[in-house]
């Protein structure tokens, strides 16, 4: 078609409410003007006009989509200043969606029906009252290709803010907290670089999935993801605060008390509260996802009833376990031997106590093991007694017994390691040898086996020296000839 085309206004053209256009359609052979009404929001049938033996079928107006749902207006609500009449101050449409599910939405002014990839917009309404005009976008998986855009650099600058908060924390903070005489804020900064930095790329997300319009179950989706990745992130913040203040402030200060108590109970504690900080936390998020927090505590009470009977031994090890903290039969790095197992107590919980055992090996044991057996204690005695039989040859005379009394004697004197608790004595015949019971304690800050192979050692010098013979099994056999 070559011609020229203008709009023309409708007062010129016709006293309809609909628009018109005036079109100049030439051919070879004829040009005629050709006008048609319509306009934005009019849907008329084809006009179909012959120029110059060509047939032509226009049509002015907007372009019809079929959508893959439908909208009922339910309502217009209008609301006018006081004292006018036609000067609306806002106004909207209560409409029904018949989809997938059936749904109430209001439009109006911001508030926009995001459906399936549509965006409809509050536009206008009958001047009558009764009908409404709304304007609807078909946009990139239902958002504009500026918006895309707008929520891509957010993310993406998020990303960058993250490098230069990693390289601030590493470089500045850290060159700060280690000029400081105490440790907690090194523990703060190593420990909370990772979670606070995260809290900016959620918060990219967050801001990303608000700005942008989906559909309204996908943005209910997208947001609750965003609200229970912030609710842990900031659970974990308190958590590690805690944990920090527990190591470099708590700790310490139950280090210097006079009783091990403390310090002995400090982590189960820890323990016991950073798993309430992670309970607290969940349950906040998913209360703040939406999920019936009361349905779920009443359902966790008869759930916990039926788990408790099906526990009976963890529970039973954890009563033992606050026995434990209450009679203190020992704390940790004492040495006690409970059950067949000889070790030191490194690790005391709620269910279990982990002891190293003198091989070297770490064993668990149930803490109810404690409460029904006897334990014994090794590092709450005064002294380790070590008990020595010697045994001397039936040739030794009255005066070596007594010398090889006096030489063990002498040898405790002069061991530091040694209390001044200490015994020697000739104290019985036996089938092959004159026993000589040695008994002496050695002090509890002092390694027992050390001290042990020191005496021994110079016992087998002395005696060697003074030519005491020890005696070993042996027997003597007379033979008598019969004539």
């Amino acid at each position: 078609i070559k011609g020229v085309f203008d709009i023309v206004k409708k007062s010129e053209l016709l006293k309809s409410d609909q628009d018109g256009l005036e079109l100049l359609v030439s051919t070879p052979e004829e040009s005629r003007l050709v006008r048609v009404i319509g306009g934005k929001g009019t849907n008329n049938a084809f006009k179909t006009f012959t120029v110059g033996n060509q047939d032509f079928t226009i049509r002015y107006g907007s372009k019809v989509y079929d959508l893959p749902f439908s909208i009922k207006l339910n309502d217009f609500i209008a609301e006018k200043y006081p004292g006018t009449e036609k000067s609306y101050s806002s106004f909207m449409s209560r409409v029904s969606v018949d989809s997938d599910n059936t749904f109430e939405y209001d439009i109006y002014m911001n508030h926009i029906l995001n459906h399936k990839g549509y965006r409809f917009f509050q536009a206008s309404f009958d001047p009558d009252e009764k009908g409404t005009i709304l304007s609807v976008n078909k946009d990139f998986f239902g958002n504009s290709i500026q918006h895309w855009i707008v929520a891509f650099l957010v993310l993406f600058g998020s990303f960058i803010l993250v490098k230069i908060l990693y390289w601030i924390f590493s470089s500045v903070f850290k060159n700060l907290t280690s000029k400081t005489k105490t440790n907690l804020d090194d523990i703060l900064v190593k420990n909370l670089q990772k979670p606070l930095t995260n809290l900016v790329v959620i918060g990219a997300y967050y801001f990303s999935v608000s700005y942008l319009h989906f559909d309204k179950n996908i943005e209910i989706i997208l947001v609750n993801i965003a609200y229970l990745l912030i609710t842990i992130t900031l659970t974990s913040i308190v958590s590690k605060i805690f944990d920090a203040l527990i190591s470099e402030v708590i700790l310490p200060i139950s280090k210097k008390s006079e009783t091990s108590f403390d310090s002995h109970l400090i982590p189960v504690i820890q323990k016991a509260v950073r798993a309430i900080i992670w309970s607290l936390g969940i349950v906040i998020g998913l209360d703040n996802i939406g999920f019936d927090i009361t349905a779920m505590i009443a359902g966790l009470g008869i759930g916990g009833l039926a788990l408790a009977l099906a526990a009976q031994d963890s529970v039973k090890n954890i009563f033992a376990g606050i026995m434990i903290f209450l009679d203190k039969p020992f704390k940790i790095n004492d040495r006690i031997k409970i059950d067949g197992y000889d070790g030191t107590v490194e690790e005391v919980g709620l269910r279990s106590t982990r002891i190293r055992t003198l091989e070297g090996r770490i064993v668990t044991i149930p803490n109810c093991t404690f409460t029904d057996n006897s334990v014994i204690n090794v590092t709450s005695q005064p002294a380790l007694k070590v008990k020595i039989n010697l045994g001397l040859t039936y040739d030794t005379n009255e005066e070596q017994m007594q010398k090889a009394i006096d030489i063990l004697q002498d040898i405790v004197k002069q061991q530091d390691a040694i209390t001044n608790d200490y015994a020697a004595g000739f104290n019985g015949f036996g089938d092959f040898s004159l026993n000589i019971l040695f008994m002496y304690y050695v002090k509890p800050e002092s390694h027992w086996l050390d001290t042990q192979t020191l005496v021994n050692k110079e016992v087998l010098r002395r005696f060697n020296e003074e030519g005491l013979e020890f005696a070993f099994p042996t027997q003597t056999i007379l033979k008598k000839e019969i004539n």
